[in-house]
């Protein structure tokens, strides 16, 4: 038997319920989707659109083992880690190869490539698989909101672009308005931009969609970072007791939490939480970050030497500068962080074949 239920999140108020006792053959999963989507609608009094009918309708893949390996993909992605998004995009790669035109695979990709880009892999490397990846779920698919959302953000993150990545992410959210991809990305192209408020409110939005996103919770531009960015530390406190609940064994929410406490002054609780996500990923972006803990709390001899230590790193794994320029700026050595930044925008064709130097926040 299955049982599907619908429940408001925020007011923690049941719904709809409804039971299928019945033995299903695997092809018919498609069915029984489009049958709860349509009962649901009718639950809630909705009408839907003829677009809104036809996207329900269709079916993305014929192939189920592709669908079941998009579906494992998927869950890397949620995992929020390196080894998830890794992970995630040889689930795509095994789904594309089983169906060639499963555009929502494509979109997948393009998802783990744009998130692995200035963290593990260096952005002329991941971005350019971000866009195929992007540009292919359009062609297969223009009207999934995701392949939109994935080319504008390389739009605004990789070409500078920012008028026609805020043209596909609007198109995104055209499209699908309860997507939460498209509503994090456009957060954070506000974010971006300077306009906090707006960017919170259209993460919750994505919250009140999917509570438990991680992308929503802990990741790049998301709350945690946005809080940062916006200066509200306690608020970015707060959230990252939220995130640290939600994602016990991930570092992001950790580092959050850290730099929020940091942010607001409570520098030896800040130091102590960083040193816990230390002990779950030590990857050089990780230290950076702990370096400018570290200089920000008072202890510059600390945070000298482990600065020069993830310079030397840097010199053997790629890494995103910037981390390194922010703990310089912090040590009050605005000559060494200008050198940093111009690293940062450097093209260095040796960093192109290595990988292995970041992690997630």
């Amino acid at each position: 038997m299955i049982t599907f239920q619908l429940i408001d999140a925020s007011l923690d108020e049941h719904l709809w319920a409804e039971s299928y006792e019945r033995v299903l053959e695997p092809a018919q999963i498609f069915d029984v989707q489009r049958d709860v989507a349509q009962r649901i609608a009718a639950s809630l009094e909705t009408r839907l659109t003829p677009e809104e009918e036809a996207r329900i309708a269709s079916v993305p893949t014929e192939d189920l083992e592709a669908y079941d390996l998009y579906l494992r993909g998927r869950e890397g992605i949620q995992a929020g880690t390196i080894e998830g998004f890794n992970m995630a995009i040889d689930y795509f790669d095994q789904a594309i190869g089983r169906d060639p035109r499963y555009a929502p695979a494509y979109a997948g990709k393009a998802f783990a490539y744009a998130n692995l880009s200035n963290v593990t892999l260096p952005p002329l490397v991941a971005m350019p698989e971000a866009k195929d990846a992007a540009r292919r779920a359009m062609e297969l698919d223009p009207d999934l909101a995701e392949a939109h959302t994935w080319m504008g953000f390389a739009h605004i993150h990789f070409d500078w672009d920012w008028g026609a990545g805020e043209l596909e992410l609007r198109k995104a959210l055209e499209l699908n308005p309860n997507s939460t991809e498209a509503l994090w990305a456009y957060a954070g192209y506000l974010t971006l931009r300077g306009e906090f408020d707006q960017g919170l409110a259209y993460l919750e939005r994505a919250r009140e969609i999917d509570p438990s996103s991680f992308l929503v919770e802990s990741a790049f531009m998301g709350f945690q970072f946005t809080y940062f960015l916006a200066r509200r530390y306690e608020d970015g406190i707060a959230e990252g007791a939220r995130a640290r609940e939600m994602f016990p064994n991930t570092p992001g929410p950790l580092f959050g939490l850290g730099i929020a406490l940091v942010g607001a002054g409570r520098f030896d609780d800040g130091v102590r939480v960083l040193e816990e996500a230390l002990r779950l990923d030590d990857s050089p972006v990780y230290q950076a970050w702990f370096a400018w803990a570290l200089a920000e709390s008072g202890r510059e001899p600390e945070a000298r030497a482990l600065l020069s230590k993830v310079e030397e790193i840097s010199d053997r794994l790629y890494m995103c500068k910037y981390e390194i320029a922010v703990a310089h700026v912090t040590l009050g050595q605005a000559d060494a962080a200008f050198e940093w930044l111009d690293r940062a925008f450097e093209v260095d064709e040796q960093e192109e074949d290595v990988g292995g130097g970041g992690s997630q926040t």
